[in-house]
């Protein structure tokens, strides 16, 4: 104890010498420079105001760029499923690097597999493997004969399906493994992938992994002599591919070179939006070797996927993934409307209320509807637009003075898919029962339920997931009308739920009918079934 007291001791007085002696070195420089000044503060005048001017040419003068011309867009013409370029290779990698730090998919037995520099992730989770958590049929397409081979060893499938040039150094690797060898014989000669020998392969196949890596040290040939640039070619061969391979994962070589970077980095960056949107992969995970920062030069992404078949965790992160750009992003969705069926706004002389279509609910036998509403009603007037139908109002503040022909239910709406629960309400010592969403349609005794509507004044974000999840009582409904509350300065991450939520609504079959927007933070959205 006394040594270390000692040395505490030591090092606190050496700690204090060194702050003293730097406290005398600004002491006797701020002296010298005031000699200096004393000496010719004219010259001092004169630079600084040669050193204003410069910053002001800085700021307010227009000057001329080395840099790609930057385009500008507006949000109503951005396709939310094939972002736009930005003509800069800086700001498309920055944008490729922020989609790829973000997984899309929780995996709960992810294993990385291979060297250290070469490596990629499996899910050992029980959809994505088979029996005893083995991996059964995996494919290996790759160009290069040098490619590190640890990752084969490291899966040790039960069967690999090959396409590879003849001479592939990692062939005498894999082991007492059932191997099929398709030798990519037109590769090294004529810079040829055969790529519909292999679909014709692959396709009506069912594989449990499969690694794609469209290079090879054979292919260079010029573009002016009739060659392809491999860097551009390999993700329009990853496309071309894709619609025929069925695969529980994949894994995917991409690599980036400073020449003609931003474009390829734009033709990967669309790629693996359509690979979620369109093929329903999510990424797992990503690695990179080599320059793969703000300049992407010489850089190597190793990237992982799973195939999900319901949803994924989230989906790709739009832009650089900000705040601003998520929520731009969910309005631009929500504005996009479907447009299927002409609709007259039933609740348009009460702007309050959530909207339903008067062509689907006008002079219909039998006519069902749920109001589901967190809010007091200002007017009751507003209920006799659905005097035509059966309606069943769910509020914990519901008014004892609403028509008797109308059923009334105090209840809320839980968040949880499977559970009911109590929830303190606005009022100390007063209680709300939030029942779930399947207790809530018993509670009619109906089959069928023309529209759903929901005025939760924000709340409506919490319980869409268990709605998402009860898939038994959405087959049953025809129309989800809601009013949503979208409150500035949200975090980016709730944006990004709150898109993907509404996207998934189309998996039952519904689509935009009708928007409206009352304000910033106020809109109000149609989904409806094109059965209706």
């Amino acid at each position: 104890v006394f040594r270390l007291g000692r040395c505490w001791l030591r090092i606190a007085y050496g700690d204090r010498m060194r702050y003293y002696n730097s406290l005398l070195a600004l002491r006797v420089l701020t002296v010298f420079l005031a000699l200096l000044v004393a000496k010719d503060y004219r010259l001092l005048v004169r630079c600084l105001l040669s050193l204003w001017a410069s910053i002001y040419h800085a700021f307010y003068s227009p000057q001329s760029s080395n840099m790609s011309t930057i385009r500008s867009f507006s949000w109503d013409d951005v396709d939310l499923l094939s972002p736009p370029a930005f003509n800069d290779s800086i700001l498309e990698a920055l944008r490729l690097n922020e989609l790829l730090a973000r997984p899309q998919y929780k995996c709960d037995k992810s294993t990385r597999i291979g060297s250290e520099h070469f490596g990629f992730l499996i899910c050992y989770d029980d959809n994505f493997v088979s029996a005893n958590a083995t991996i059964g049929t995996a494919v290996l397409l790759t160009g290069d004969i040098f490619e590190d081979p640890s990752f084969l060893r490291s899966l040790n499938p039960r069967r690999w399906v090959l396409f590879i040039p003849e001479k592939y150094a990692g062939l005498d690797q894999l082991g007492d493994v059932d191997v099929e060898v398709n030798y990519l014989m037109r590769l090294q000669y004529a810079e040829d992938w055969s790529i519909n020998d292999i679909i014709n392969d692959v396709a009506k196949r069912q594989f449990d992994s499969v690694f794609l890596s469209f290079y090879s040290p054979w292919i260079g040939g010029s573009l002016e002599i009739g060659g392809f640039n491999q860097m551009l070619e390999a993700p329009k061969l990853v496309a071309k591919l894709l619609p025929f391979l069925n695969t529980n994962q994949l894994q995917l070589l991409v690599k980036i070179e400073k020449k003609n970077g931003p474009n390829i980095i734009l033709e990967w960056y669309r790629l693996i939006y359509r690979l979620f949107f369109e093929f329903n992969f999510a990424l797992l995970g990503a690695e990179s070797d080599g320059n793969c920062g703000r300049m992407l030069n010489k850089c190597t992404y190793r990237l992982s996927f799973v195939h999900f078949e319901r949803y994924a965790s989230e989906p790709p992160v739009f832009g650089f993934g900000s705040p601003v750009e998520e929520r731009n992003r969910l309005i631009r969705y929500l504005k996009n409307i479907d447009k299927f069926l002409t609709c007259i706004d039933l609740n348009s002389d009460h702007s309050e209320l959530p909207i339903l279509c008067k062509e689907t609910v006008s002079g219909k036998n039998n006519c069902s509807i749920i109001y589901l509403r967190y809010r007091s009603l200002t007017s009751l007037d507003g209920l006799s637009a659905f005097s035509d139908c059966e309606l069943f109002y769910f509020s914990p503040l519901v008014d004892a003075s609403l028509d008797s022909s109308i059923h009334t239910f105090h209840y809320g709406i839980s968040p949880k898919a499977n559970e009911s629960i109590l929830v303190p309400g606005e009022r100390y010592g007063v209680q709300w029962k939030l029942l779930t969403f399947s207790e809530i349609i018993q509670k009619t005794a109906r089959q069928h339920i023309d529209a759903l509507l929901l005025d939760l004044d924000g709340g409506e974000w919490s319980i869409l997931e268990a709605i998402l999840s009860s898939p038994h009582e959405l087959k049953k409904i025809q129309q989800i009308s809601m009013r949503l509350r979208l409150w500035i300065g949200e975090e980016n991450e709730n944006y990004r739920r709150f898109y993907y939520q509404l996207l998934r609504l189309s998996d039952w079959g519904f689509k935009k009918l009708h928007f409206r927007a009352e304000n910033h933070s106020t809109y109000y959205i149609l989904f409806a079934k094109e059965t209706i």
